[in-house]
């Protein structure tokens, strides 16, 4: 009879420990969603942050450019026939070397090099070789 309250014993310690084992498993899932939750708001609003703050400095580029060229215009504005016909020089020079480094192909990019072993090439060569040391020692 002992050896049946052991073999109780030990099925309900199996017992237990199976249930202590989803506990803990449920415990750490918690524990982890919990975890894995939090990580997910943080890069979600510094994200956000990022790009709220990419939107800023493009809107600040578009303005700022916006501004320099009503600065720009308005200086234009008070200048004298010759110096707006400068300007009109100075700004068709731009365009052409603007224009031309646009239209510039890199060629060097388009070269293609094969290289190929010529086996033929190889016996000629030492035919010939040969017949050069020929001649060499007919001439001797």
């Amino acid at each position: 009879m002992g050896n049946k309250n052991e073999f109780k014993d030990i099925a309900k310690k199996i017992g237990f420990a199976g249930i202590g084992a989803v506990a803990v498993a449920a415990e750490a899932a918690g524990k982890m969603l919990d975890t894995l939750s939090e990580k997910g708001e943080l890069v979600t609003t510094e994200s956000k942050i990022i790009n709220d703050g990419k939107k800023v400095v493009k809107d600040l580029k578009e303005n700022v450019t916006k501004s320099q060229a009503k600065k720009a215009m308005d200086a234009v504005v008070n200048m004298t026939k010759e110096e707006r016909e400068a300007l009109r020089k100075k700004l068709d020079e731009v365009e052409t070397e603007v224009c031309d480094t646009e239209n510039f192909e890199d060629t060097d990019d388009e070269i293609e090099v094969e290289f190929v072993y010529d086996e033929k090439s190889e016996e000629e060569k030492t035919v010939l070789e040969n017949s050069s040391v020929n001649d060499e020692t007919n001439n001797q």
